[in-house]
This record gives structure tokens, sequence and C-alpha cells, in this order.
């Protein structure tokens, strides 16, 4: 979509998004002087490299679906960086005599921040806010996936009755997928999933006959079943640190995560980059002709600061930079289109900005050239 299409399209979600805001009418707005955040956006852009290049340079051909973007990963910098997984600092959050410190939100944003996260004016950024950062303070310690837990859901998944976090129906859909096209890759493989609080995904990929389940999570939580585990960003520093031969998954899945990265909602520090350098990390991390399952909010590109961002053709293809496109059931949502026209993405009062999350199932190439070695580029 051009530029000038998306300035006709940001207006009229402006219009639409009216009123939408959580941020109480007694905020006083005003950009953040933040030297600590640039600094570090300028050490996070130099260790992704190719991963968080958004310009328009970077274009291919079609694809099955979107346009395909080839890009050099530099796999084991990806993994080993720490700058990637920072929690935000007081000088990027918002003094609030009243609650405390809270996340920023658009108009306290400097703008050469902003252009950041537009894809250089080519993404419209709205303003959508939501505090959610006492989420990994006040997460347990001691949050814990006991085997008996594992099998108790386990039973009602079997019994038709796993509802999950998004609803039973959404459930179906996800084993459907992960049936008719990942059930090679699950059955007896190692499936990494991204970002998850309660065990869903994890159970039905073990009914599936996942041998076993690395869940990737920023709070810690222990588990004792034998065929689950969860680890952190640190942690996976560690276990893949100069050994990704060794490591790498047969599938992963990620539902309703990538969407929330680097908007700072959750206590996470700002970066414009995150979704891009989690998908460039889990391509990495994944064997040669392994497959992805990734649902994310769908049908125009937009950011929705800070509450999410919503994918369509053009960040669809920085997101799946180096993957094939094997499937999906996605529809965009059609310049002049209305809001009852919208509204049909979703049932009843829903909105759009989160409600419809597609699920696309991705492949990465069988090509065993690509190195992952640290400092050389797998080449494509």
């Amino acid at each position: 979509m051009q530029a000038a299409n998306y300035k006709v399209l940001t207006a009229f979600i402006c219009l639409w998004t009216s009123g939408l805001s959580s941020v109480k009418n007694d905020f006083v707005f005003a950009p953040l002087e933040v030297p600590r955040l640039r600094r570090d956006l300028e050490l996070i852009k130099e260790d992704c490299g190719d991963v968080c290049d958004t310009s328009e340079k970077k274009y291919g051909p079609m694809g099955k679906y979107y346009q395909i973007i080839k890009k050099n990963f530099e796999c084991q910098t990806l993994i080993d960086s720490p700058m990637f997984d920072k929690l935000a600092t007081e000088e990027a959050m918002v003094k609030d005599f009243k609650n405390g410190y809270r996340p920023p939100a658009r108009q306290e944003i400097p703008e050469d921040i902003v252009d950041l996260y537009t894809y250089h004016g080519r993404v419209p950024i709205l303003h959508l806010y939501m505090d959610n950062s006492d989420w990994t303070a006040e997460a347990s310690p001691d949050q814990f996936w006991s085997q008996e837990l594992i099998e108790e859901m386990r039973l009602r998944f079997r019994e038709d009755k796993l509802a999950g976090l998004y609803g039973l129906e959404n459930v179906k859909r996800i084993t459907a997928h992960l049936r008719d096209h990942m059930l090679d890759r699950v059955e007896g493989g190692h499936v990494l999933v991204i970002g998850t609080q309660e065990p869903w995904l994890e159970v039905v990929l073990l009914e599936l006959g996942a041998s076993f389940v690395t869940t990737l999570e920023y709070t810690p939580i222990k588990t004792d079943h034998p065929q689950l585990n969860v680890i952190t960003p640190d942690t996976m520093r560690v276990m893949f640190k100069d050994d990704l031969d060794s490591h790498r998954f047969d599938a992963v899945v990620s539902h309703s995560s990538l969407e929330h990265s680097g908007l700072g909602r959750y206590g996470d520090s700002l970066n414009p980059w995150a979704d891009l350098i989690t998908m460039a990390r889990a391509w990495c991390l994944t064997k040669p002709g392994g497959r992805a399952l990734i649902g994310v909010p769908t049908g125009f590109d937009g950011v929705m600061f800070n509450s999410n961002k919503i994918y369509g053709p053009l960040q669809y293809s920085h997101l799946f930079a180096n993957w094939d496109q094997i499937y999906t059931e996605a529809k965009m949502y059609k310049k002049g289109r209305n809001t009852t026209q919208a509204d049909s993405f979703c049932e009843e009062d829903e909105s759009i900005f989160y409600c419809y999350e597609p699920l696309h199932v991705l492949q990465k190439p069988f090509d065993h050239s690509s190195s992952f070695h640290s400092g050389r580029h797998d080449e494509l």
C-alpha cells in the first residue's frame, strides 16, 4: 500500500478509535528525554543487523501471500545479545504521582523513535494505551506447572473441554492447523513455544505427540513434568551459546504474543524491532525444514501504541523474512471498507485491533548452505 493510502487509513481509524484510550484525561503528555534509550536502540540495531532494516529497499518478489524478503541473519549474535530482552528503565517510564511509574503513551515518545515503529512513515501509529507494567513484577516467583496440572489439562483436551486462554474454538482451530500442516514435525519432535503464562499450547502439543516442549517466557516458571521445560531469555543465551546446531527445534508455535513485543505495555523496554528479532531468533533455532505456527492480530498494517501491533502485507513481509509461506486463511482489511464491513472480522463488539488472529504456517527452507557460527551471516 502506498504512503498516501496509509494517511487515509490513519485518518479513518483515528475517528474510529476516539474514546478507546484507557489513559486518564489528567495525564499531561510531553516527549520524554531518553538518552539512554537512544543509546540502547543504537546498540540493538547494531546487534540485530539486517533484521532491523525495514527500509523500502527491502522488497522482493510476491510470495504465496506476501512479498518475499530475504535478510542476512547473524544467528549467533541474535541469540547471544543481551540488548534485546531488557526491561524498561525509569528514564523510559513516566512518573505518575498517583500510581508511581507507568509506560509512556504514544504522545510521550520522541518522534525520531516513533518513526522507527512506523517503518519510516509507512505504517500508521495510533493511540490505544494499556498499562500492564506490573505484570512481570507481580508474576509469582513460585509459578509452577505441576505434572498433575498438565495431566488434568490433557484430560480436558481429550474431553473437548480445553479452552486455553482464548476459548474452546480457538484451541480447536490451532489443533486442526497443527494436524493438517505440522503433525510430522510435532510427533516425536522438540517444539518451541514462544510466550505463554498457562500451558494450554504445551498440552495441545503433548497430546499431538510431541516428545518435548520448551517454552520461552520472560517470567521464570518451574515444572516437574518430564516433557516440559520453561526458559527465560537469559537461560536461552546460556543454553545456545556457541552451540546452535545441537539444540534446534522441529517446530515453533506462538499465539497472541509477538504483537506486544517492544511496546512497553508489559514493562519491557521500547524496541521497535522486537517482534522481528523474536521471529529471526526462532528461525535460527529451527531445524531446516522445520515449521512454525504463528497467530497475531491481522487486517491492516498498524501500531496501536502501546497495546499491540496489527499486521498487514508490509509488516508480515518483514516478520516472516527468510521463512517460506506455506498456508494461511488470513484476510486483509481492504481500502474503502466501512466500519460495518470491518466489524465482520470479529464477533459481536470485539475490536478489529486485536480480535482477528488468523494462523500462519511457515517453513524454514531445507537449504543447508547457511552458517550458524558466530560472526558469520546466514546467506539465503
